[in-house]
């Protein structure tokens, strides 16, 4: 059989591509592990967060460079090719962080309250839910990645030496001259823009999964 992980949601408020984790056709002992149940979760498997991880990095590989073009361009820079990978990091551990909490949550869903699927509405609201609380548990990520992008000046750190300040000296910094809520700049549209787009992606990805069924494409 297969096992659904839906994926949604990046803390700027993109839809990722949805899609599904298929059997693991892989070796015994390590098929095992993947199938092996973390303790204390109430049966999430060991796959499920290596899925998380594997989707991450390739979601940052993919993304940094797109990401970077676009906060260069919001913030009237001039960009090199060679310098597009900057903030891949950051990048990594804010997708790793969203990612591997909305596959967890979605799977626990799919297993203890199955019926929820069986509606537009439930599946809607599920992704939406799930999706926005998790990249606003992660949004400062989002908001330090663009900085990072951006150059910006930290505490007296300007120009080419900004690339020497490490991510919590940007944190401190942050929260010294703006407080805690300057770690979550530009949140309310990105909830509102996130709730909406994961919410929609669920719902669609789940009727074509349906017709691909339907045209034998599929188990």
């Amino acid at each position: 059989t297969h096992t659904h992980i839906h994926t949604s949601h990046t803390p700027d408020g993109g839809v990722p591509e949805t899609g599904v984790v298929p059997p693991l056709a892989l070796p015994g002992a390590f098929q095992q592990l993947m199938l092996k149940e973390m303790p204390h979760t109430g049966g999430v498997q060991v796959r499920v967060l290596a899925g998380g991880f594997c989707a991450s990095a390739a979601r940052a590989l993919v993304e940094t460079p797109i990401e970077f073009a676009k906060v260069a361009g919001q913030t009237q820079q001039t960009w090199q090719l060679s310098k597009v990978y900057t903030g891949l990091s950051l990048t990594f551990l804010r997708t790793l962080g969203v990612l591997g909490s909305y596959f967890i949550i979605i799977d626990s869903v799919k297993r203890h309250k199955p019926e929820v699927f069986k509606t537009t509405a439930g599946q809607f609201l599920t992704a939406s839910c799930a999706s926005t609380s998790c990249f606003i548990l992660y949004w400062p990520l989002e908001v330090l990645k663009n900085q990072v992008q951006a150059n910006t000046p930290t505490d007296g750190v300007s120009g080419a030496r900004t690339a020497s300040v490490s991510v919590w000296e940007r944190a401190k910094s942050v929260v010294k001259h703006q407080g805690i809520a300057g770690l979550y700049r530009g949140i309310a549209p990105g909830v509102c823009r996130s709730f909406i787009a994961n919410g929609s992606s669920m719902v669609v990805m789940i009727w074509a999964q349906k017709q691909a069924t339907n045209m034998g494409l599929r188990d």
